[in-house]
């Protein structure tokens, strides 16, 4: 599990969201949280730089520590191990991945927030970082409430089994949480796939990681499946793998009705980068 986690806040009210997890997370776990504020285009070239840097960053440090004390005292948690911490730059998603990098964080935690196809999902700046960020990156919606992690749904290829259930496994080992490995197959002929996910379970499957094979039908894309087990097993997170480019989050996210897509508005998401193989 994260030892450091790096949770963005924009001040913004769907940004407690992910502060509330990254708490929970912290709870559970023991973990440290920074929570880090960027503020976009710091210069301003009609005064001194220097200047306007220290008293905008001192404004912003001082509001962001009340931010967070304020989340802490509404969910009724006595804080923890915690820092916040205040960088200016643009673009911000950059910064943040810079920022992650440069601290060697193990999580980044944010809410989601924006507009637009992939913003009405995920959040336009939450999707960039998804997209490029090679640290995990959980995503929570803005109406989570803090409950405990007990159970997480890992959807996956069974491509590179092994190596990514140990990356879903330092997750939820900490949390003392249970994994469903759901494998969705698009052929109608099941025997290939059935055989697979067999193989999955002598190798991999123990009394805390089961394996699932649901058959997907061409009518529906895998957000629309997962959305469906999503409401069937009541998961605490789900976790999928990535391939590091932008197209595929978009293809992923860009059902012809992606307004039925309730599970992202309701579920924190976990994005691991896919390595190559």
């Amino acid at each position: 599990m994260a030892q450091t986690v790096l949770v963005t806040t924009d001040f913004s009210a769907n940004s407690k969201a992910g502060i509330r997890f990254a708490v929970q997370l912290a709870a559970q776990t023991g973990s440290s949280l920074v929570f880090l504020n960027i503020i976009e285009e710091l210069r301003n070239p009609w005064l001194a730089e220097e200047s306007f840097t220290d008293k905008t960053l001192l404004k912003h440090q001082e509001k962001l520590n009340r931010f967070v004390s304020k989340v802490y005292k509404q969910a009724g948690v006595t804080p923890g191990n915690y820092t916040c911490v205040v960088r200016g730059g643009a673009p911000v998603d950059q910064c943040i991945i810079d920022y992650a990098l440069e601290e060697k964080v193990d999580l980044i935690c944010m809410s989601t927030q924006g507009a637009g196809v992939m913003g009405r999902l995920v959040g336009t700046l939450s999707s960039a970082i998804m997209a490029s960020s090679p640290i995990p990156v959980v995503v929570v919606p803005a109406r989570y409430r803090r409950v405990p992690v007990t159970h997480l749904l890992y959807a996956s290829d069974l491509q590179d089994l092994k190596h990514e259930l140990d990356l879903v496994k330092s997750v939820a080992g900490p949390l003392d949480a249970a994994i469903s490995t759901v494998y969705f197959e698009y052929s109608p002929l099941l025997e290939v796939a059935d055989q697979l996910v067999s193989k999955a379970e002598i190798n991999h499957q123990t009394d805390r990681v089961t394996f699932m094979l649901k058959k997907a039908t061409l009518e529906k894309s895998l957000p629309q499946h997962l959305n469906d087990e999503v409401h069937n097993s009541r998961p605490s997170m789900v976790v999928l793998f990535t391939k590091s480019n932008r197209s595929w989050l978009d293809r992923l996210f860009w059902p012809s009705n992606s307004a039925e897509l309730s599970f992202i508005t309701k579920v924190p998401l976990l994005i691991f980068r896919k390595r190559p193989l």
